[in-house]
C-alpha cells in the first residue's frame, strides 16, 4: 500500500520554513517518487501469505517428484531383482546338469573299478586256492581282502561324500 503524499502543501511547508520555492519543489518530488516504493506491513504480509503458499506448492511438487522417483527405482529394482534371478536359475540348471554329468561319471568310473577289482579278486582267490592248502590260510586271505574292500568302499564313500558336499 502506497502513502499518498499531498505535494503542494509539502512544497507551502518548506518554503514556510525557509527553503527557495526550486528547491521545495525538487524535495518534494524527490520524496513522492521514494513513498511510491516503500514497503508496508501489508505488503510483508501479503509476501509472506504468497511465499508460504508458494513454498507449499514446491513442497507438494517435490513431494509428487520423489514419489515418483522412489517408484521408478523400485520398478527398476524388481527388474534387475527378476533379471538376476532368471540369470541364477540359469547358472543352477548347468551347474546342476555338470553335477549330475559328474556324478554319472563317477559312477561309471566306480562300476568299472568294481569290476576290475572282482575280476582280479576271483583270479587271486583262485590263485590263492591253488597255491594254499589250508582252508585256514584261505579264510585268512579272504578277511584281509574283504578288511581291503572295505577299506575301498569306505574311501569311496568319502570321496562320493566330499564331491557331493562340494557340488551339491
Amino acid at each position: 500500500m502506497a502513502y499518498a503524499l499531498d505535494t503542494a502543501a509539502t512544497v507551502e511547508e518548506l518554503e514556510s520554513a525557509g527553503v527557495q520555492p526550486a528547491q521545495a519543489k525538487s524535495i518534494v518530488q524527490a520524496i513522492d517518487g521514494a513513498v511510491g516504493d516503500i514497503a508496508t506491513k501489508d505488503d510483508f504480509k501479503a509476501l509472506r501469505t504468497e511465499t508460504r503458499a508458494e513454498f507449499k506448492e514446491f513442497r507438494e511438487e517435490i513431494r509428487a517428484e520423489f514419489k515418483e522417483f522412489r517408484e521408478e527405482i523400485r520398478s527398476e529394482l524388481s527388474e534387475f531383482r527378476n533379471e538376476i534371478n532368471g540369470k541364477l536359475e540359469g547358472f543352477r540348471a548347468e551347474f546342476n546338469g555338470q553335477l549330475q554329468e559328474l556324478r554319472e561319471e563317477f559312477n561309471t568310473k566306480l562300476d568299472g573299478l568294481r569290476e576290475e577289482f572282482n575280476t582280479k579278486f576271483a583270479e587271486f582267490r583262485d590263485e590263492a586256492r591253488a597255491t594254499f592248502a589250508t582252508k585256514a590260510d584261505i579264510a585268512t586271505l579272504k578277511s584281509e581282502l574283504t578288511l581291503r574292500i572295505v577299506v575301498a568302499q569306505v574311501t569311496t564313500a568319502t570321496l562320493l561324500f566330499a564331491l557331493l558336499k562340494l557340488f551339491p
